[in-house]
Protein backbone atom coordinates (compact mmCIF):
# COMPACT_ATOMS: atom_id res chain seq x y z
CA UNK A 1 0.00 0.00 0.00
CA UNK A 2 1.48 3.33 -1.07
CA UNK A 3 1.14 5.98 1.60
CA UNK A 4 0.47 9.65 0.87
CA UNK A 5 4.01 10.37 2.04
CA UNK A 6 5.55 8.07 -0.60
CA UNK A 7 3.18 9.32 -3.28
CA UNK A 8 4.25 12.92 -2.69
CA UNK A 9 7.92 11.89 -2.68
CA UNK A 10 7.52 9.92 -5.92
CA UNK A 11 5.60 12.70 -7.64
CA UNK A 12 8.08 15.36 -6.53
CA UNK A 13 11.06 13.32 -7.73
CA UNK A 14 9.36 12.62 -11.04
CA UNK A 15 8.64 16.34 -11.43
CA UNK A 16 12.29 17.12 -10.65
CA UNK A 17 13.56 14.62 -13.23
CA UNK A 18 11.09 15.73 -15.89
CA UNK A 19 11.75 19.43 -15.24
CA UNK A 20 15.51 18.82 -15.45
CA UNK A 21 15.05 16.90 -18.70
CA UNK A 22 12.77 19.55 -20.18
CA UNK A 23 15.15 22.27 -18.98
CA UNK A 24 18.07 20.57 -20.72
CA UNK A 25 16.05 20.15 -23.91
CA UNK A 26 15.02 23.78 -23.77
CA UNK A 27 18.60 24.93 -23.23
CA UNK A 28 19.78 22.72 -26.10
CA UNK A 29 17.07 24.12 -28.36
CA UNK A 30 18.08 27.64 -27.40
CA UNK A 31 21.71 26.82 -28.21
CA UNK A 32 20.76 25.35 -31.59
CA UNK A 33 18.60 28.32 -32.58
CA UNK A 34 20.29 31.30 -30.93
CA UNK A 35 23.79 30.49 -29.74
CA UNK A 36 25.21 28.32 -32.54
CA UNK A 37 25.37 31.14 -35.11
CA UNK A 38 26.91 33.46 -32.53
CA UNK A 39 29.46 30.84 -31.46
CA UNK A 40 30.31 29.97 -35.07
CA UNK A 41 30.83 33.64 -35.90
CA UNK A 42 32.98 34.17 -32.82
CA UNK A 43 35.28 31.21 -33.54
CA UNK A 44 35.44 32.17 -37.21
CA UNK A 45 36.62 35.64 -36.18
CA UNK A 46 39.37 34.04 -34.05
CA UNK A 47 40.41 31.83 -36.99
CA UNK A 48 40.63 34.83 -39.32
CA UNK A 49 42.70 36.76 -36.77
CA UNK A 50 45.06 33.80 -36.48
CA UNK A 51 45.38 33.75 -40.25
CA UNK A 52 45.88 37.53 -40.45
CA UNK A 53 48.53 37.52 -37.77
CA UNK A 54 50.46 34.75 -39.49
CA UNK A 55 50.28 36.44 -42.89
CA UNK A 56 51.55 39.75 -41.51
CA UNK A 57 54.47 38.22 -39.60
CA UNK A 58 56.78 36.50 -42.06
CA UNK A 59 59.27 35.56 -39.37
CA UNK A 60 56.70 33.33 -37.61
CA UNK A 61 56.87 29.64 -38.45
CA UNK A 62 53.43 28.07 -38.83
CA UNK A 63 54.27 24.97 -36.79
CA UNK A 64 55.51 27.00 -33.83
CA UNK A 65 52.62 29.41 -34.16
CA UNK A 66 50.01 26.65 -34.13
CA UNK A 67 51.71 25.03 -31.14
CA UNK A 68 51.32 28.33 -29.33
CA UNK A 69 47.68 28.61 -30.39
CA UNK A 70 47.07 25.11 -29.00
CA UNK A 71 48.65 26.06 -25.69
CA UNK A 72 46.28 29.04 -25.47
CA UNK A 73 43.30 26.67 -25.30
CA UNK A 74 42.39 25.80 -28.87
CA UNK A 75 42.28 22.54 -30.78
CA UNK A 76 43.80 22.82 -34.25
CA UNK A 77 43.98 20.47 -37.22
CA UNK A 78 46.37 21.33 -40.10
CA UNK A 79 45.91 19.55 -43.41
CA UNK A 80 48.10 20.12 -46.48
CA UNK A 81 47.43 19.50 -50.18
CA UNK A 82 48.69 15.92 -49.89
CA UNK A 83 46.18 15.17 -47.12
CA UNK A 84 48.75 14.98 -44.30
CA UNK A 85 47.21 15.88 -40.94
CA UNK A 86 48.78 17.30 -37.83
CA UNK A 87 47.03 18.16 -34.56
CA UNK A 88 47.88 20.89 -32.09
CA UNK A 89 46.55 21.44 -28.57
CA UNK A 90 44.16 18.96 -26.96
CA UNK A 91 43.34 15.92 -29.13
CA UNK A 92 40.03 15.72 -30.92
CA UNK A 93 37.73 12.93 -29.73
CA UNK A 94 36.50 12.35 -33.27
CA UNK A 95 38.90 13.03 -36.15
CA UNK A 96 36.94 11.94 -39.23
CA UNK A 97 36.17 14.72 -41.73
CA UNK A 98 35.03 14.62 -45.33
CA UNK A 99 37.70 15.14 -48.02
CA UNK A 100 35.34 17.51 -49.84
CA UNK A 101 35.37 19.80 -46.79
CA UNK A 102 39.18 19.84 -46.87
CA UNK A 103 39.21 20.54 -50.58
CA UNK A 104 36.71 23.40 -50.22
CA UNK A 105 38.77 25.04 -47.47
CA UNK A 106 41.99 24.66 -49.50
CA UNK A 107 40.13 26.32 -52.36
CA UNK A 108 39.57 29.35 -50.10
CA UNK A 109 35.98 28.70 -48.97
CA UNK A 110 35.51 29.14 -45.17
CA UNK A 111 34.07 26.13 -43.32
CA UNK A 112 31.27 26.84 -40.84
CA UNK A 113 31.18 23.46 -39.14
CA UNK A 114 29.94 24.77 -35.78
CA UNK A 115 26.92 26.39 -37.42
CA UNK A 116 26.03 23.33 -39.51
CA UNK A 117 27.01 20.59 -37.05
CA UNK A 118 24.08 18.25 -36.42
CA UNK A 119 23.54 16.96 -32.88
CA UNK A 120 20.77 15.00 -31.16
CA UNK A 121 18.31 16.42 -28.63
CA UNK A 122 20.39 15.10 -25.73
CA UNK A 123 23.80 16.29 -27.04
CA UNK A 124 24.78 19.93 -26.79
CA UNK A 125 26.96 20.70 -29.83
CA UNK A 126 28.93 23.29 -27.91
CA UNK A 127 30.69 20.50 -25.97
CA UNK A 128 30.97 17.90 -28.80
CA UNK A 129 34.74 17.47 -29.39
CA UNK A 130 34.54 16.58 -33.09
CA UNK A 131 36.66 17.85 -36.01
CA UNK A 132 33.44 18.44 -37.90
CA UNK A 133 32.35 20.79 -35.07
CA UNK A 134 35.00 23.41 -36.03
CA UNK A 135 35.52 26.36 -38.34
CA UNK A 136 37.99 26.12 -41.20
CA UNK A 137 40.11 28.65 -43.12
CA UNK A 138 42.89 28.38 -45.71
CA UNK A 139 46.37 29.61 -44.66
CA UNK A 140 49.28 29.48 -47.13
CA UNK A 141 48.19 26.20 -48.72
CA UNK A 142 47.03 24.62 -45.49
CA UNK A 143 43.49 23.95 -44.28
CA UNK A 144 43.20 24.92 -40.61
CA UNK A 145 40.29 23.62 -38.56
CA UNK A 146 39.93 25.33 -35.18
CA UNK A 147 37.65 25.09 -32.13
CA UNK A 148 38.07 26.04 -28.46
CA UNK A 149 39.39 23.35 -26.17
CA UNK A 150 36.55 22.73 -23.72
CA UNK A 151 38.88 21.01 -21.32
CA UNK A 152 41.37 23.88 -21.20
CA UNK A 153 38.90 26.75 -21.26
CA UNK A 154 35.94 25.32 -19.39
CA UNK A 155 37.30 22.26 -17.58
CA UNK A 156 37.04 23.67 -14.05
CA UNK A 157 33.78 25.39 -14.89
CA UNK A 158 32.27 22.13 -16.14
CA UNK A 159 33.38 20.37 -12.95
CA UNK A 160 31.99 23.24 -10.92
CA UNK A 161 28.64 23.08 -12.74
CA UNK A 162 28.58 19.29 -12.39
CA UNK A 163 29.23 19.55 -8.64
CA UNK A 164 26.47 22.13 -8.33
CA UNK A 165 24.08 19.78 -10.15
CA UNK A 166 25.10 16.80 -7.97
CA UNK A 167 24.82 18.68 -4.68
CA UNK A 168 21.58 20.32 -5.79
CA UNK A 169 20.14 16.92 -6.65
CA UNK A 170 21.21 15.35 -3.34
CA UNK A 171 20.00 18.28 -1.24
CA UNK A 172 16.74 18.44 -3.21
CA UNK A 173 16.02 14.73 -2.63
CA UNK A 174 16.76 15.05 1.10
CA UNK A 175 14.62 18.20 1.28
CA UNK A 176 11.77 16.40 -0.51
CA UNK A 177 11.76 13.62 2.10
CA UNK A 178 11.92 16.10 5.00
CA UNK A 179 9.37 18.60 3.66
CA UNK A 180 7.00 15.86 2.56
CA UNK A 181 7.06 14.44 6.08
CA UNK A 182 6.26 17.94 7.35
CA UNK A 183 3.38 18.27 4.88
CA UNK A 184 1.95 14.82 5.59
CA UNK A 185 2.28 15.11 9.39
CA UNK A 186 -1.05 17.00 9.82
CA UNK A 187 -2.79 14.43 7.62
CA UNK A 188 -1.40 11.64 9.80
CA UNK A 189 -2.60 13.54 12.86
CA UNK A 190 -6.03 13.81 11.24
CA UNK A 191 -6.04 10.06 10.60
CA UNK A 192 -5.01 9.46 14.20
CA UNK A 193 -7.74 11.82 15.38
CA UNK A 194 -10.31 9.95 13.27
CA UNK A 195 -9.32 6.63 14.83
CA UNK A 196 -9.31 8.19 18.30
CA UNK A 197 -12.76 9.71 17.70
CA UNK A 198 -14.13 6.32 16.65
CA UNK A 199 -12.98 5.03 20.06
CA UNK A 200 -14.54 7.95 21.91
CA UNK A 201 -11.22 9.71 22.48
CA UNK A 202 -10.09 13.18 21.42
CA UNK A 203 -6.84 14.59 20.02
CA UNK A 204 -5.66 18.16 19.41
CA UNK A 205 -5.28 19.17 15.76
CA UNK A 206 -3.29 22.09 14.23
CA UNK A 207 -6.33 24.36 13.77
CA UNK A 208 -4.28 27.58 13.95
CA UNK A 209 -2.72 26.97 10.56
CA UNK A 210 -4.08 29.31 7.87
CA UNK A 211 -3.63 26.92 4.94
CA UNK A 212 -5.83 24.13 3.59
CA UNK A 213 -4.57 21.74 6.28
CA UNK A 214 -5.68 24.14 9.01
CA UNK A 215 -9.03 24.56 7.30
CA UNK A 216 -9.42 20.79 7.08
CA UNK A 217 -8.50 20.43 10.77
CA UNK A 218 -11.06 23.07 11.76
CA UNK A 219 -13.72 21.40 9.62
CA UNK A 220 -12.88 18.06 11.23
CA UNK A 221 -13.19 19.49 14.73
CA UNK A 222 -16.50 21.11 13.81
CA UNK A 223 -17.67 17.79 12.41
CA UNK A 224 -16.62 15.88 15.55
CA UNK A 225 -18.37 18.46 17.72
CA UNK A 226 -21.55 18.17 15.67
CA UNK A 227 -21.35 14.37 15.69
CA UNK A 228 -20.83 14.38 19.46
CA UNK A 229 -23.86 16.64 19.90
CA UNK A 230 -25.86 14.47 17.50
CA UNK A 231 -24.86 11.36 19.43
CA UNK A 232 -25.78 13.05 22.70
CA UNK A 233 -29.16 14.07 21.29
CA UNK A 234 -29.67 10.57 19.93
CA UNK A 235 -29.03 9.06 23.34
CA UNK A 236 -31.34 11.61 24.96
CA UNK A 237 -33.96 10.88 22.31
CA UNK A 238 -33.76 7.13 22.92
CA UNK A 239 -33.93 7.68 26.68
CA UNK A 240 -36.92 10.00 26.32
CA UNK A 241 -38.72 7.64 23.95
CA UNK A 242 -38.09 4.78 26.36
CA UNK A 243 -39.40 6.88 29.24
CA UNK A 244 -42.49 8.00 27.34
CA UNK A 245 -43.28 4.46 26.22
CA UNK A 246 -42.53 2.95 29.60
CA UNK A 247 -44.94 5.23 31.50
CA UNK A 248 -48.19 4.19 29.76
CA UNK A 249 -47.00 0.59 29.42
CA UNK A 250 -46.34 0.40 33.14
CA UNK A 251 -49.77 1.87 33.88
CA UNK A 252 -51.49 -0.53 31.50
CA UNK A 253 -49.61 -3.49 32.95
CA UNK A 254 -50.39 -2.47 36.54
CA UNK A 255 -54.06 -1.85 36.03
CA UNK A 256 -54.41 -5.02 33.93
CA UNK A 257 -53.12 -7.01 36.91
CA UNK A 258 -55.59 -5.24 39.20
CA UNK A 259 -58.44 -6.18 36.83
CA UNK A 260 -57.53 -9.83 37.34
CA UNK A 261 -58.90 -9.50 40.88
CA UNK A 262 -62.33 -11.10 40.74
CA UNK A 263 -63.51 -9.21 43.83
CA UNK A 264 -63.46 -5.79 42.14
CA UNK A 265 -66.76 -3.97 41.84
CA UNK A 266 -68.23 -2.95 38.52
CA UNK A 267 -67.46 0.71 39.16
CA UNK A 268 -63.84 -0.08 39.95
CA UNK A 269 -63.48 -2.17 36.81
CA UNK A 270 -64.91 0.63 34.66
CA UNK A 271 -62.55 3.12 36.32
CA UNK A 272 -59.46 1.01 35.64
CA UNK A 273 -60.59 0.24 32.10
CA UNK A 274 -60.94 3.97 31.40
CA UNK A 275 -57.41 4.50 32.67
CA UNK A 276 -56.11 1.69 30.47
CA UNK A 277 -58.00 3.16 27.49
CA UNK A 278 -56.55 6.63 28.13
CA UNK A 279 -53.02 5.27 28.45
CA UNK A 280 -53.51 3.23 25.27
CA UNK A 281 -54.66 6.34 23.43
CA UNK A 282 -51.67 8.22 24.79
CA UNK A 283 -49.36 5.44 23.63
CA UNK A 284 -50.99 5.43 20.19
CA UNK A 285 -50.63 9.22 19.91
CA UNK A 286 -46.97 9.07 20.88
CA UNK A 287 -46.34 6.36 18.31
CA UNK A 288 -48.03 8.42 15.60
CA UNK A 289 -45.92 11.44 16.53
CA UNK A 290 -42.73 9.39 16.36
CA UNK A 291 -43.72 8.07 12.94
CA UNK A 292 -44.41 11.62 11.75
CA UNK A 293 -41.02 12.80 13.01
CA UNK A 294 -39.35 9.89 11.26
CA UNK A 295 -41.09 10.85 8.02
CA UNK A 296 -40.04 14.48 8.37
CA UNK A 297 -36.44 13.48 9.06
CA UNK A 298 -36.25 11.33 5.95
CA UNK A 299 -37.54 13.78 3.37
CA UNK A 300 -37.37 17.43 2.46
CA UNK A 301 -40.20 17.10 -0.04
CA UNK A 302 -43.84 17.82 0.64
CA UNK A 303 -46.26 15.16 -0.55
CA UNK A 304 -49.29 16.39 -2.50
CA UNK A 305 -48.98 20.14 -1.88
CA UNK A 306 -52.27 21.97 -2.40
CA UNK A 307 -53.84 25.38 -1.91
CA UNK A 308 -54.68 25.72 1.76
CA UNK A 309 -56.70 28.51 3.40
CA UNK A 310 -55.12 28.75 6.83
CA UNK A 311 -58.04 30.66 8.33
CA UNK A 312 -60.37 27.71 7.61
CA UNK A 313 -57.99 25.24 9.28
CA UNK A 314 -57.70 27.37 12.41
CA UNK A 315 -61.48 27.88 12.60
CA UNK A 316 -62.00 24.14 12.12
CA UNK A 317 -59.64 23.26 15.00
CA UNK A 318 -61.04 25.84 17.42
CA UNK A 319 -64.53 24.60 16.64
CA UNK A 320 -63.57 20.96 17.23
CA UNK A 321 -61.97 21.83 20.60
CA UNK A 322 -64.70 24.19 21.78
CA UNK A 323 -65.67 21.90 24.63
CA UNK A 324 -62.11 22.06 25.99
CA UNK A 325 -61.66 25.83 26.09
CA UNK A 326 -65.24 26.51 27.14
CA UNK A 327 -64.75 24.12 30.05
CA UNK A 328 -61.98 26.48 31.28
CA UNK A 329 -64.03 29.58 30.38
CA UNK A 330 -61.28 30.71 27.96
CA UNK A 331 -62.10 33.62 25.68
CA UNK A 332 -60.76 33.21 22.10
CA UNK A 333 -60.44 36.27 19.92
CA UNK A 334 -59.68 35.68 16.23
CA UNK A 335 -58.75 37.98 13.33
CA UNK A 336 -58.30 36.13 10.02
CA UNK A 337 -57.45 36.96 6.40
CA UNK A 338 -58.38 34.87 3.34
CA UNK A 339 -54.78 34.31 2.23
CA UNK A 340 -53.70 31.02 0.59
CA UNK A 341 -50.54 29.01 1.05
CA UNK A 342 -49.24 26.05 -0.98
CA UNK A 343 -48.90 23.30 1.60
CA UNK A 344 -49.58 19.74 2.68
CA UNK A 345 -52.96 20.24 4.31
CA UNK A 346 -52.85 17.51 7.00
CA UNK A 347 -49.31 18.43 8.02
CA UNK A 348 -50.06 22.15 8.28
CA UNK A 349 -53.21 21.37 10.29
CA UNK A 350 -50.93 19.55 12.73
CA UNK A 351 -49.11 22.85 13.36
CA UNK A 352 -52.28 24.66 14.49
CA UNK A 353 -53.37 21.61 16.43
CA UNK A 354 -50.11 21.58 18.40
CA UNK A 355 -49.73 25.33 18.99
CA UNK A 356 -53.39 26.16 19.72
CA UNK A 357 -53.75 22.92 21.67
CA UNK A 358 -50.81 23.93 23.88
CA UNK A 359 -52.35 27.39 24.30
CA UNK A 360 -55.57 25.80 25.54
CA UNK A 361 -53.65 23.51 27.93
CA UNK A 362 -51.51 26.25 29.46
CA UNK A 363 -54.05 29.09 29.57
CA UNK A 364 -55.50 29.37 33.08
CA UNK A 365 -59.22 29.39 33.83
CA UNK A 366 -60.87 32.61 32.63
CA UNK A 367 -57.79 33.28 30.46
CA UNK A 368 -57.61 34.57 26.91
CA UNK A 369 -56.26 33.34 23.56
CA UNK A 370 -55.69 35.72 20.65
CA UNK A 371 -55.25 34.46 17.09
CA UNK A 372 -54.29 37.19 14.64
CA UNK A 373 -53.49 36.78 10.94
CA UNK A 374 -51.86 39.32 8.62
CA UNK A 375 -50.02 39.27 5.32
CA UNK A 376 -47.91 41.27 2.89
CA UNK A 377 -47.02 40.66 -0.75
CA UNK A 378 -44.94 37.56 0.00
CA UNK A 379 -45.78 36.10 3.40
CA UNK A 380 -48.64 35.15 5.67
CA UNK A 381 -48.19 35.78 9.41
CA UNK A 382 -50.12 33.89 12.08
CA UNK A 383 -49.72 35.05 15.67
CA UNK A 384 -51.14 32.87 18.49
CA UNK A 385 -50.88 34.28 22.01
CA UNK A 386 -52.27 33.12 25.34
CA UNK A 387 -52.29 34.47 28.86
CA UNK A 388 -50.64 32.47 31.60
CA UNK A 389 -47.34 31.88 33.32
CA UNK A 390 -44.19 33.16 31.66
CA UNK A 391 -41.96 30.52 30.09
CA UNK A 392 -38.46 30.84 31.64
CA UNK A 393 -35.75 32.07 29.27
CA UNK A 394 -33.76 28.82 29.71
CA UNK A 395 -36.79 26.78 28.65
CA UNK A 396 -37.66 29.20 25.84
CA UNK A 397 -34.33 28.59 24.13
CA UNK A 398 -35.04 24.83 23.93
CA UNK A 399 -38.79 24.80 23.46
CA UNK A 400 -38.63 23.39 19.91
CA UNK A 401 -36.31 20.54 20.88
CA UNK A 402 -37.72 17.05 20.92
CA UNK A 403 -38.92 15.73 24.29
CA UNK A 404 -37.89 18.89 26.06
CA UNK A 405 -41.20 18.95 27.93
CA UNK A 406 -40.59 15.36 28.94
CA UNK A 407 -37.97 16.76 31.33
CA UNK A 408 -38.24 20.30 32.73
CA UNK A 409 -41.75 21.16 31.53
CA UNK A 410 -43.48 17.87 32.28
CA UNK A 411 -45.36 19.33 35.19
CA UNK A 412 -47.35 21.60 32.89
CA UNK A 413 -49.49 18.81 31.51
CA UNK A 414 -49.45 15.07 31.57
CA UNK A 415 -50.96 14.97 28.07
CA UNK A 416 -47.87 16.48 26.50
CA UNK A 417 -45.09 14.30 25.16
CA UNK A 418 -42.73 17.14 24.31
CA UNK A 419 -42.91 16.35 20.59
CA UNK A 420 -45.68 18.68 19.42
CA UNK A 421 -43.63 21.86 19.07
CA UNK A 422 -40.69 19.96 17.58
CA UNK A 423 -43.03 18.51 14.96
CA UNK A 424 -44.53 21.94 14.29
CA UNK A 425 -41.09 23.47 13.76
CA UNK A 426 -40.12 20.71 11.30
CA UNK A 427 -43.37 21.08 9.35
CA UNK A 428 -43.03 24.86 9.09
CA UNK A 429 -39.42 24.43 7.98
CA UNK A 430 -40.53 22.01 5.24
CA UNK A 431 -42.92 24.70 4.02
CA UNK A 432 -40.02 27.19 3.77
CA UNK A 433 -41.38 29.17 6.69
CA UNK A 434 -40.27 30.15 10.19
CA UNK A 435 -41.70 29.79 13.69
CA UNK A 436 -40.76 31.97 16.66
CA UNK A 437 -41.79 32.26 20.30
CA UNK A 438 -41.56 34.97 22.92
CA UNK A 439 -42.87 35.05 26.46
CA UNK A 440 -43.37 37.72 29.12
CA UNK A 441 -45.24 38.06 32.39
CA UNK A 442 -48.54 38.69 30.59
CA UNK A 443 -48.58 36.32 27.63
CA UNK A 444 -46.75 33.81 25.45
CA UNK A 445 -46.78 34.47 21.68
CA UNK A 446 -46.04 32.00 18.86
CA UNK A 447 -45.57 33.56 15.41
CA UNK A 448 -45.61 31.46 12.24
CA UNK A 449 -44.53 32.93 8.89
CA UNK A 450 -45.36 31.06 5.66
CA UNK A 451 -44.82 31.97 1.98
CA UNK A 452 -48.06 33.00 0.31
CA UNK A 453 -49.34 31.20 -2.74
CA UNK A 454 -49.65 33.75 -5.55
Amino acid sequence: MKTLYLRIVYITLIVMVLSSLLGFLGANLYYQVKLKPVNDEKIMKVAKEIKQYYLTNDEVKIENYLEHIGELGYEVLKVNQAGDKKYFGEAFRKTAIYQKVIDDVLAGEPYHGILNFNTGWFITGFFDNDVRNTVGVEVEGYALFIRPSQEDQFGELRIFIAMIAVFTGIISVIAVFIMTRFIVKPVRMLTKATKAFSKGETITLPTKRQDEIGQLARSFEEMTTELSLAEQKRQEFVANVSHELQTPLTAIQGFARILQNQELSKAEREKYLRIITNETNRLSGLTNQLLLLSYLDQTDELLTPEEVRVSEQIQQFTASTEWRWRAKNIFIQMETVPALVLANGPLLYQVWQNIIGNAINYTPIDGEINIKMSHDNDFLFVSISNTGDKIPADDLAHIFERFYQADKMRERTEESSGLGLAISAEIVKRHRGTIQVESNDEETIFTVMLPKHK
